[in-house]
C-alpha cells in the first residue's frame, strides 16, 4: 500500500459542478464531505420518502441551484457589460423563464445520468441510496421524467430565450447525459469533458441577453471551466476507493501514489489566479475585483498546497469547502464591481 493510498482509507461517508459535487458538485440524498450527514427529502414515519420528494432529489437540486447561480451571473454581467442600461430593466420574464427552463432541463440531465449510472451508484457508499439504485423510483419513471424535463426545459430556454441560449442548453444537456457520463467507466480523462458541461450555464445567460457570445462570456466560461477541476480532483481523492468499487475511472484511481492527481491541483489552481484575472483586465470589473479575486485566489492555491503536503483525506476535504466559498464569492463580487464600475 502507498503512502497516500495509507492516507485515504475507504470512506462510509458518502458528496459539480456544478459535477456535481457530485461532486458531482452535492448531489441532494448523499453524505457531502463538508456537512457530514446525509441531505435527505420529506422522510416518512417508516424511513421512506414521498414519490415527489424522490423526483426532485433526481434533480440533483443542490448542483442545480449553482447551475442557476451561474446562468444568474451571466445575465447581470452581459446586461451591464453591454450598456443596456440599469440592471433593474432586465426583462423579468426573459430573466424568469431561462432560469426555470435552465433549471428543468438541469433537473432531466440530472435524472437521466443517474438512470445510466444505476449500477455504478449501488456500490457506492455516497451514492446506494439515491431513489433509483434505492428502490423507490423505477427506470422507466426516470427515463420519461429525464427525457421530459430535459425536452421542456431546452424548449422554454428556446422559446423566451431565443435559439443560441436554447442551443446552448441542448449542447450542454447532450453532453453531459451522452458523452460525460459514458466517459467516466472510459478514461480518467472524463473529468476535462464533464467540466465543459459545468462551464456552459453562464454562456447560456450571457447569450439570452446579448444574443451572442462575446469575449466576456468566454471568461466566464474559462473561471468556471478552470474552477471545476481542482473543485473535482479533491472530491476524487476523498472518495478513491468509493469510485473503485463503481469502476468509474478517476484520475485518483489510476495514480497509485496520488502524485498525479495532486499535481494536476496543484497545476489547475495556480492557473485560476491568471484566469480570475481577466475580468479586469478585460475591463469588464475596477480594483476591488483584482483585490478580492488576488485575495481568494491565494486563499486557494494554499489550501492546494496544504493537500499536497499533508496528503490526507482531511485535506482534500476542506480544499472542496475552499472551492465551494471561493466560486460564490468571486462571482458575486464580479457582477458587484462591475455594476459599480458600468451600472
Amino acid at each position: 500500500m502507498t503512502s497516500l493510498e495509507k492516507r485515504y482509507p475507504a470512506s462510509n461517508a458518502g458528496p459539480g459542478p456544478r459535477e456535481e459535487s457530485d461532486l458531482e458538485a452535492g448531489p441532494s440524498q448523499e453524505t457531502s464531505p463538508v456537512l457530514g450527514q446525509r441531505a435527505r427529502g420529506e422522510v416518512h414515519r417508516d424511513g421512506s420518502t414521498s414519490f415527489w420528494t424522490d423526483l426532485f432529489e433526481m434533480g440533483k437540486p443542490r448542483l442545480s441551484s449553482l447551475v442557476l447561480f451561474t446562468v444568474l451571473a451571466g445575465i447581470l454581467l452581459a446586461w451591464i457589460g453591454t450598456g443596456r442600461g440599469h440592471i433593474s430593466d432586465i426583462p423579468p420574464a426573459l430573466v424568469f423563464h431561462t432560469l426555470l427552463g435552465v433549471m428543468i432541463a438541469a433537473y432531466g440531465s440530472a435524472a437521466l445520468n443517474q438512470l445510466l449510472e444505476c449500477e455504478s451508484d449501488k456500490k457506492m457508499e455516497r451514492t446506494k441510496n439515491r431513489p433509483l439504485p434505492a428502490g423507490r423510483l423505477t427506470r422507466t419513471q426516470v427515463l420519461v421524467y429525464g427525457m421530459l424535463c430535459s425536452v421542456v426545459g431546452i424548449a422554454e430556454v428556446t422559446w423566451f430565450a431565443g435559439w443560441l441560449p436554447g442551443s446552448l442548453t441542448a449542447l450542454t444537456v447532450f453532453l453531459y447525459v451522452a458523452v460525460y457520463t459514458p466517459l467516466k467507466r472510459k478514461t480518467s480523462l472524463n473529468t476535462l469533458v464533464g467540466a465543459i458541461t459545468g462551464a456552459t450555464p453562464p454562456l447560456i445567460g450571457w447569450a439570452a441577453i446579448e444574443g451572442r457570445l462575446s469575449a466576456g462570456a468566454w471568461i466566464l466560461f474559462a473561471i468556471l471551466y478552470v474552477w471545476q477541476l481542482p473543485h473535482f480532483f479533491a472530491i476524487a481523492l476523498f472518495y478513491k476507493e468509493d469510485y473503485g468499487r463503481a469502476g468509474i475511472r478517476m484520475l485518483s484511481n489510476e495514480d497509485g501514489d496520488g502524485r498525479l492527481a495532486l499535481g494536476q491541483i496543484t497545476i489547475f489552481l495556480l492557473t485560476m489566479l491568471p484566469v480570475s484575472l481577466l475580468p479586469y483586465l478585460h475591463g469588464m470589473a475596477g480594483e476591488f475585483y483584482l483585490l478580492v479575486a488576488l485575495t481568494l485566489g491565494l486563499a486557494f492555491l494554499g489550501f492546494g498546497l496544504y493537500l499536497l503536503r499533508e496528503k490526507s483525506r482531511g485535506a482534500a476535504r476542506r480544499l472542496f469547502f475552499a472551492s465551494i466559498l471561493y466560486l460564490p464569492i468571486l462571482l458575486g463580487v464580479l457582477v458587484l464591481d462591475s455594476f459599480q464600475l458600468k451600472g
